[in-house]
């Protein structure tokens, strides 16, 4: 690794706010104010398309697993869908999307999830049909909406304090949680088996094999680091904290003017 500037991308005529990089690696597409999103070779930096359609800065990028199409939010509060080969557009998806929080294809390439403060929506990424809906109830509202890493859950935080978990390919209500609250930052682990939050042990959704012993997870509750329901790690007053993340067997402290990381490496 020695850090050095391959390429510079130029060429938009306002700020970039935007950056999104394609699964193969190959492609890197920049949104900016100037409403317009640019698609380049990552390697050589050219410039392959510029996708124009929109009529208010970009919001959001998001490629499709097969790399075949990218989707970008606008503040005009439309999503389009482009085909990232001929840089034509294949589909404009109304109906005010306003204060977006997820924009993500499902691994088939043809469902495209978006999730808002008021609702999440699954579409058919070819013809924009809506597939399903799920409503948050007024007057509350969602604070945080999240895919699981394996893209078959999707996590929508509720301002009340609950947490309604959905099946992502058919929107079907599959719990709703109410050991979470509107401030805490929330993450699924990696196999995507339980959700996490900032001083509270783990919510187990599912086990991998029924045969398999519990998993045990890093938590952290006031003064203690957990390891499942072991005390493993005592924190001086110094080092005790409400800005405090956890995923999988690592922890940040956020502390005055500097972070601190901690990993555990453990023998189960």
């Amino acid at each position: 690794m020695t850090g050095v500037v391959l390429t510079t991308l130029k060429g938009h005529s306002d700020s970039v706010t935007k950056l999104a990089l394609s699964p193969d690696g190959s492609l890197v597409a920049s949104g900016s104010d100037d409403n317009t999103t640019k698609l380049w070779h990552t390697r050589s930096g050219i410039l392959l398309r510029t996708l124009v359609g929109h009529t208010g800065k970009i919001l959001r990028l998001a490629f499709s697993p097969d790399g075949k199409l990218i989707a970008s939010e606008s503040a005009d509060t439309t999503i389009k869908i482009w085909n990232t080969t001929s840089g034509l557009l294949q589909q404009t998806l109304g109906g005010s999307f306003k204060h977006l929080t997820m924009l993500v294809f499902l691994p088939d390439s043809t469902s495209l999830l978006s999730g808002a403060y008021d609702v999440v929506k699954s579409r058919n990424a070819k013809s924009g049909a809506i597939l399903w809906g799920f409503e948050a109830r007024r007057p509350g509202y969602f604070t945080r909406i999240l895919l699981s890493p394996n893209s078959k859950l999707v996590a929508a935080q509720f301002i009340s304090g609950q947490l309604k978990l959905l099946d992502a390919r058919s929107g079907e209500l599959l719990r709703t949680i109410h050991d979470f609250d509107m401030y805490e930052e929330i993450s699924f682990s990696s196999d995507s088996s339980a959700l996490q939050a900032y001083g509270k042990p783990p919510f187990v959704i599912s086990s991998k094999s029924a045969d398999a012993p519990p998993r045990l997870y890093v938590s952290v509750d006031d003064d203690w680091i957990f390891w499942g329901t072991e005390r493993i790690l005592w924190l001086p007053p110094e080092y005790r904290t409400t800005h405090c993340l956890v995923h999988e067997s690592i922890v940040a402290i956020c502390l005055t003017q500097r972070v601190v990381f901690l990993e555990f490496a453990f023998k189960e």
